[in-house]
């Protein structure tokens, strides 16, 4: 999740995407289930294993902490204008490698959207769908990255330049950013797998 908002938006919001189950538990509001949804749709909020939703929970945390120390790292002005200029000939050249990459902040916008919309309707199913598909588009940020580095050295040195600066003043900020990276990484790993097992067999993940 850190540092380039081209390379990371479907990293960001697989993350959401897994937490917002935990939402309602965190904020202690009840999640109805429409009565006209056949209970077949998906597993029932009762197949969230404690564990499962403790995972939810710690990942929807540190994505909140790192955005923040990202913000408030991005305060600083020099930092901000190199971001801008540098994520603008990033997001072309990255359009330019997988042209299927255009507007692919405001599908993930609308992904964001319809999982709300699923989680309040407690169709977990449905969110275990949207998190496969923001997995599918990072990976395709991701390969598209590295063919617009390759095919551009000087880009790519702009970037590094400008994430060794991005990441020394987010540990500046929070000092515990690089744990907490860490510790995202593996939490994404194990939600992915929970939601996979649980759509091929609607039941918990043990």
């Amino acid at each position: 999740m850190l540092l380039l908002k081209w390379r990371t938006r479907a990293a960001v919001l697989a993350l959401s995407l897994a937490a917002l189950p935990a939402l309602a538990a965190a904020q202690q509001r009840p999640v109805p289930q429409r009565a006209s949804q056949p209970s077949t749709l998906a597993p029932s909020r009762s197949a969230v294993t404690p564990e499962t939703q403790a995972m939810y929970t710690e990942l929807m945390q540190i994505g909140q902490r790192l955005q923040a120390a990202q913000a408030r790292a991005m305060q600083d002005p020099q930092l901000r204008a190199a971001y801008e200029l540098l994520g603008r000939d990033m997001k072309a050249a990255i359009e330019r490698a997988d042209p299927s990459l255009v507007g692919v902040e405001a599908r993930a916008r609308a992904m964001e959207a319809e999982a709300r919309r699923a989680q309040q309707a407690g169709d977990q199913a449905k969110l275990a769908r949207l998190m496969q598909d923001a997995q599918q588009i990072q990976v395709k940020l991701m390969s598209a990255q590295q063919r617009a580095i390759r095919e551009q050295p000087a880009l790519a040195n702009r970037a590094r330049s400008f994430e060794d600066q991005l990441r020394r003043k987010m540990i500046e900020v929070e000092p515990q950013t690089m744990a907490l990276l860490e510790r995202g990484k593996v939490l994404q790993a194990r939600l992915v797998q929970v939601a996979q097992a649980q759509q091929r067999t609607g039941a918990p993940r043990q």
